[in-house]
């Protein structure tokens, strides 16, 4: 799974990392037959999620 992280230092108080380790206000913007993608329009963090690496 990639990831790539938006800037901590300016992170609004609403994207704070949850239990699971990933901003909550994260939706999913596109992907297809191998992953998915998600990301956040506030603080900039996103991840793909990789069907290949999930096996």
């Amino acid at each position: 799974m990639g990831d790539t992280k938006g800037d901590k230092a300016t992170q609004p108080t609403e994207c704070k990392i949850d239990e699971n380790g990933r901003c909550p206000n994260m939706k999913e913007v596109g992907g297809g037959f191998d992953g998915e993608r998600y990301s956040c329009d506030v603080c900039g963090e996103s991840y793909y999620l990789d069907y290949e690496e999930m096996k």
